[in-house]
């Protein structure tokens, strides 16, 4: 009896360890079911700049 190709192949043995020790990255949404949840790149109180700097010309 052959083992098939399927059989003999083992993945982890091409891996290197460190990479094996890895953990998967876990997003908020994985850990929580309820409540606002932001983006990565939102922010939870508003832009940094309001409209009267940009109409004052504070920003350029």
């Amino acid at each position: 009896m052959t083992l098939s190709i399927m059989e003999k192949f083992n993945l982890e043995q091409l891996i290197r360890p460190n990479i094996l020790t890895l953990k998967p990255y876990r997003s908020a949404r994985d850990d929580f079911d309820s409540g606002i949840l932001l983006d990565a790149n939102e922010n939870s109180i508003g832009p940094p700049f309001s409209d009267e700097h940009e109409q004052n010309g504070m920003l350029r």
